[in-house]
């Protein structure tokens, strides 16, 4: 299973804002899209940061109202994890334990392909793993026990 299985089923849509979005604005887009990061795209759309619902509130703990008037800039992520669309969902899973994230810009060569989660990541490996289990009863069941 590879992280390209699940953007297909999840999509591939990764939102972005610019640096200098505030965030207050962040904030509202985050809440209207139900979304707990978004990629901070530089100039030319290359992948300068994200910021995540944990760096606000980072920030608020730091800075306190203030925060709201920062910009993207002052409180992303610049050390941006990411990973693969050819990798698999168990090297993910294993990086983001490893690295401490929840969420990984999923690069396709050189381009943005995507966002996954580890929610992405977990709810995906249980449905295979609840596919396997009814197909093993099914084979069971079939085979029978004399």
């Amino acid at each position: 299973m590879l992280v390209r299985d699940v953007l297909k089923v999840k999509g591939n849509e990764a939102v972005s804002v610019r640096p200098n979005t505030t965030i207050a604005a962040l904030s509202r887009l985050l809440t209207e899209r139900n979304l707990g990061v978004v990629v901070v795209s530089g100039e030319n759309s290359q992948l300068a940061g994200i910021i995540s619902e944990r760096d606000i509130i980072r920030g608020l703990g730091n800075h306190e109202a203030k925060s709201a008037a920062m910009t993207a800039d002052a409180l992303m992520t610049r050390d941006v994890v990411t990973c693969r669309i050819e990798d698999s969902l168990d090297e993910v899973l294993e990086l983001m334990n490893r690295r401490r994230v929840r969420h990984l810009p999923v690069m396709d060569g050189s381009k943005l392909g995507g966002f996954i989660t580890m929610g992405d990541v977990l709810k995906y490996l249980w449905q295979e793993a609840k596919l396997e289990d009814t197909a093993c009863q099914a084979y069971v069941a079939g085979v029978g026990y004399h």
